[in-house]
């Protein structure tokens, strides 16, 4: 169904465009309702994604979402 629409998931274990797109507004300081806003998404949607993140990546906290994000950023890497 996803193909069919043009949509992909990320291979197992490596977060999704939007994932990513969510982890990196969230990290630079954006409120859950704020990050909804810049995405014209809802913020249940941006909790959900944000709860796939934190499993992906192994942490539990938006502070430690922003270390692992500003490590990426340094390395010039993708999170996952």
């Amino acid at each position: 169904m996803l193909t069919r629409l043009g949509l992909r998931r990320a291979p197992r274990g490596e977060l999704t465009a939007t994932e990513r797109r969510v982890a990196e507004l969230a990290a630079g300081g954006l409120t859950n309702r704020e990050v909804a806003v810049a995405l014209f998404i809802s913020p249940k949607t941006v909790e959900a994604n944000l709860a796939r993140v934190y499993r992906k990546l192994g942490i539990a906290s938006r502070a430690e979402l922003g270390a692992r994000m500003a490590g990426a950023a340094v390395v010039g890497k993708h999170p996952m």
